[in-house]
C-alpha cells in the first residue's frame, strides 16, 4: 500500500486521498481508516485548480485544443498507442489524430474475445460492432496504417487470488478494471514498452459541469478519473502507470461551451 511519502509524484497526478492528515493513493485504503460518517478527502489538482482563470474562454475552436494536444503527445513519445473501444472518448481521439494526419503507432482493442461465441458476442457488443467496423473502413481507405491489436483480456480474469484485489484497482471495483493491471503482460504490448517512451492513450470521461447558487462549477469525480487507472500490480512488477490529465485549455473550453448552451436553453 502506498502512503504518505511512499506515494510517487507520477501516483498524486492521479489525485491521492487524506484521512486525519495521512494521505493514501487507494480510496478502499482511505475508507478503512474513517470513523462513521466520515468520508476521505479526494484531492485532484485543488490548488491548480483553483489559481485557474475559469472566466476566460480560450480563442481556439475546441477540435484545434484537441489537435494541439495530440501533436504534444506525438512530439513528446516514441511510440503513441490508443486503446479504442468505439466509444465516444476514444472515437474523438482516434479521429483527431487522423484529421490531423498525426500518425499513431498502434491500435489496441480489448476484450473478452477467448470466451465461447456466445458468452464473446454478448460481452463485445461495443468492440464488435463499433469498433471493429470502424476501423477496417478506415484501413480500407488508408486512414490508418498502424498494426491493430485485439487483445485478449479472458487470461487476464484469472488473476483473482484472494480479497486483496481490491487495492489494486484505482477506484471502480470490477474484474475488468484489474484486468489492466496486466495487459503490460502482452507480448504485443511489451514489444512498444522496450523500443522507448511509449503513450498509451486512453479515453476517460468528461467533467462534470454543475450549478449551485446561480454559479457554474467544474466537477471532477475520482470514479471517472481513477476508474481505469489501476493501483497496485503494475507496481509490484515494477512498472510506473502515469497518465497525467493536463490543466489546459480543453477542459476550460468544453465546460465553457456547456454551460453557455445551458444558460440559453433557460
Amino acid at each position: 500500500m502506498f502512503i504518505n511519502d511512499e506515494i510517487a509524484t507520477s501516483k498524486k497526478k492521479l489525485g491521492w486521498y487524506e484521512v486525519k492528515g495521512t494521505v493514501y493513493s487507494n480510496k478502499y485504503h482511505a475508507l478503512e481508516q474513517c470513523g462513521p460518517g466520515e468520508w476521505p478527502k479526494w484531492n485532484f489538482h485543488d490548488e491548480a485548480y483553483s489559481q485557474e482563470p475559469w472566466h476566460v474562454e480560450p480563442k481556439e475552436d475546441l477540435y484545434e485544443l484537441y489537435r494541439q494536444r495530440a501533436m504534444q503527445i506525438r512530439l513528446k513519445y516514441q511510440n503513441v498507442i490508443l486503446y479504442y473501444s468505439g466509444g465516444i472518448d476514444s472515437h474523438a481521439i482516434l479521429n483527431t489524430f487522423i484529421e490531423a494526419k498525426i500518425p499513431l503507432d498502434g491500435i489496441i482493442v480489448s476484450g473478452s474475445f477467448g470466451l465461447n461465441d456466445d458468452l464473446a458476442q454478448g460481452c463485445n457488443q461495443e468492440q464488435l460492432r463499433v469498433a471493429k467496423p470502424y476501423l477496417d473502413s478506415l484501413v480500407a481507405q488508408g486512414l490508418i496504417t498502424c498494426p491493430i491489436h485485439y487483445l485478449d483480456t479472458v487470461d487476464f480474469h484469472k488473476k483473482f487470488e484472494d480479497e486483496n484485489w481490491v487495492y489494486a484497482c484505482g477506484q471502480a471495483l470490477t474484474p475488468q478494471v484489474y484486468s489492466y493491471n496486466f495487459f503490460w503482460e502482452d507480448p504485443w504490448v511489451q514489444k512498444f514498452l522496450l523500443q522507448g517512451t511509449t503513450c498509451f492513450i486512453r479515453g476517460i470521461d468528461k467533467p462534470r459541469v454543475v450549478l449551485e447558487n446561480g454559479k457554474w462549477y467544474v466537477s471532477f469525480l475520482d470514479v471517472y478519473i481513477m476508474s481505469g487507472t489501476p493501483t497496485g500490480e503494475l507496481s509490484k512488477a515494477g512498472l510506473g502507470h502515469t497518465r497525467i490529465l493536463f490543466l489546459d485549455s480543453r477542459v476550460y473550453k468544453n465546460c465553457k461551451q456547456t454551460s453557455t448552451h445551458l444558460d440559453q436553453l433557460v
